[in-house]
């Protein structure tokens, strides 16, 4: 709509971005985060909370700016950044195992939240680096690796991430390496090599009901 106005300077469109901002931004959570969907008369399903995609959401207030908007992109910033992972990925949600009971989710978190998803990320790292350096935080250049229990479908898993694979194991069945920081043993439950166009083990655990 903006790009209309724009284009063609017919204040409606520009009137119309600016009242979905207004309209998205009045959907917004005290932690920075924003409801899943949201129902006429008001009803919301909260899970799962995006993380990586706010980016488009912290991309409209910048742009929207020039044009009078005053919304603080701050505290979609911090949900943003307290998603950002060791290894630089972005985490894609919070509480994809709550979709379906839509209760506040408990720890360990869902395996599908931790995951970086390109499609998602893209907007993330737009966002992010049209900022400049100070406002970032001092570990974002940084890339180590990246280890958490998670679950998927009530299995108990590690994830772990380092610059050459995503790997998911049973947790129940896997031992830590402590000199290479990786774990061993389990069952792989998935494994993306990186650099290979999909991954190597895709278990139906991870799509069937």
């Amino acid at each position: 709509m903006l790009a209309g106005y724009e284009w063609s300077d017919e204040p409606r469109y520009l009137d119309a971005a600016q009242r979905a901002l207004a309209w998205v931004l009045r959907q917004r959570l005290p932690d920075g985060s924003f409801p899943q969907v949201v129902y006429p008369g008001g009803r919301v399903n909260c899970y799962p909370q995006w993380v990586a995609a706010v980016g488009d959401i912290l991309r409209a207030i910048d742009l929207l700016r020039p044009y009078g908007s005053e919304a603080d992109p701050q505290p979609t910033l911090a949900w943003l950044l307290h998603g950002m992972q060791q290894t630089g990925a972005i985490a894609t949600a919070h509480g994809f195992a709550a979709q379906t009971t839509q209760h506040a989710p408990t720890a360990p978190p869902d395996v599908r939240d931790l995951l970086p998803v390109v499609g998602w990320a893209d907007k993330a790292f737009r966002y992010l680096t049209s900022l400049p350096a100070a406002a970032l935080p001092a570990h974002a250049g940084a890339s180590a690796s990246f280890a958490a229990a998670c679950t998927l479908r009530g299995h108990l898993l590690h994830y772990f991430e380092d610059n050459t694979a995503i790997v998911v194991r049973t947790a129940s069945e896997a031992r830590h390496r402590r000199q290479q920081k990786r774990m061993i043993g389990g069952t792989i439950r998935y494994l993306w090599n990186k650099g290979a166009m999909w991954a190597d083990v895709h278990d139906p655990l991870w799509y069937l009901k």
